[in-house]
């Protein structure tokens, strides 16, 4: 990237198994950046953000789009037309100003056909005891088709006789594992209705970001744990969500980042199957289900939760290259008398200090937890806006979270609210 053009770069990444609140954070520390770029993932993953009597629920659009900023939905991300219009359209009816002058979808983003969605469900129902867990949105399918060079791209939308080339050779790849049939005209039809009413927004990403001028996020979704390569493999996504996907997803070089930061949720929490090494089933992690409304914002899924789990997020700030830490709704500990912390692992009789890549040893974990004293009968966290005014327990709470990540909290989110935030 060309520093004489670019002011600033900030990365902002979920360093647990996503819905940590990065939604919240990137429209907080927004107001004060010209772009902000989207660079993997697709619609199954969501940021829920509350503006005054508003909630807004995004998938695909980048949540700068709520402050009018300019906003990239990079090469990296798979995108489904028919969910990207609709959002645009719920977003404006809440007032939001939606053009030309403000999004951006890049012409190298692979495109999820409506069909992918039931092949997921098919190959997922297929699996029987086996299931991934899968939010059946064609997100694997999509991005399977895209690195076996048979998907379909933006750009490949304006050329018919290539496009019904492409569409015929997924029907060919896919239609012998189906008993439902793709049909290669209701596909065509679908991309060149959703053609028309995208085509304003297309851009080719080199060029958008060669010419850019200003201070840009790049804004992640899911969560470290969730990462391809280094998640909880098999129960992960289907891209890279760590930091380094952004240069192979934005259309942005590759740079320094000058703030890469970490959104690290008070307590941790998952949804769909897979190595959690803190769930549990006790009163505390009943009441953070409760307290914390932990549902998926776009599955509606019951997120499991458990304690934080800081072996698992020193990790993930490492292979991130974190600079700073955002620690999100600490509000929904203020209830409690006693909060465990995770601090090591013990797998047949022996301590690590690190999460096992095969999945056989890492369901094996037994936490070693650190209770600490709540702040209950201290005051609350919630609304807080300095860190002064914070439960002396809280600010030990946090401090622990620090010292032992080896990484400065920057910013601490005390609910939902743009202001109800502390920024350090």
């Amino acid at each position: 990237m060309n520093d004489n053009k670019v002011s600033s770069s900030t990365a902002i990444i979920g360093l647990q198994w996503g819905d940590e609140g990065k939604g919240k954070i990137v429209d907080f520390l927004s107001e004060n950046i010209d772009l902000i770029v989207r660079f993997q993932g697709g619609d199954n993953a969501g940021h829920t953000i509350e503006i005054g009597e508003k909630v807004f629920k995004l998938s695909l659009l980048p949540s700068g789009i709520l402050r009018g900023k300019k906003c990239l939905i990079g090469s990296g991300v798979v995108v489904n037309l028919s969910s990207l219009i609709s959002e645009i359209a719920t977003v404006k009816s809440g007032g939001i100003k939606i053009d030309n002058t403000n999004l951006f979808l890049s012409d190298s983003a692979t495109i999820i056909i409506n069909a992918y969605k039931q092949i997921d469900a098919s190959f997922e129902a297929g699996l029987a005891e086996q299931k991934i867990g899968t939010t059946k949105k064609g997100i694997g399918i999509a991005y399977a088709d895209r690195v076996s060079r048979r998907g379909i791209r933006v750009c490949d939308l304006f050329n018919e006789t290539s496009l019904k080339h492409k569409i015929e050779a997924i029907c060919s790849f896919y239609n012998p594992m189906l008993t439902q049939k793709l049909n290669e005209d209701e596909i065509f039809n679908e991309l060149t209705v959703a053609r028309e009413q995208i085509k304003q927004y297309i851009v080719s990403a080199y060029t958008f970001a060669s010419n850019f001028k200003g201070s840009v996020m790049f804004e992640g979704a899911q969560g470290f744990g969730l990462d391809v390569c280094f998640g909880t493999y098999p129960f992960v996504t289907s891209s890279s969500t760590v930091a380094g996907a952004i240069f192979t997803g934005s259309g942005f070089g590759v740079q320094a980042i000058d703030k890469n930061i970490g959104i690290l949720k008070a307590y941790s929490t998952r949804v769909g199957d897979g190595v959690f090494p803190t769930e549990g089933n006790g009163e505390f992690e009943i009441k953070l289900q409760e307290i914390g409304n932990e549902f998926g914002t776009v599955t509606k899924r019951k997120r499991r939760c458990g304690a934080l789990d800081l072996v698992y997020a020193k990790q993930s700030v490492f292979l991130n290259g974190t600079n700073q830490l955002a620690l999100t709704k600490i509000d929904v500990l203020d209830g409690f008398d006693k909060i465990p912390l995770c601090i090591g692992y013990n797998i047949d009789g022996k301590n690590y200090d690190y999460m096992p890549s095969c999945i056989n040893e890492a369901n094996k974990i037994k936490p070693i937890y650190q209770i600490f004293e709540g702040w209950a009968h201290q005051g609350k966290t919630a609304g807080c806006t300095k860190f002064d005014a914070l439960p002396q327990n809280a600010t030990n709470y946090i401090k622990f979270i620090e010292n032992f990540i080896g990484c400065k909290i920057s910013i601490i989110s005390t609910g939902k609210e743009r202001n109800e935030t502390i920024l350090l």
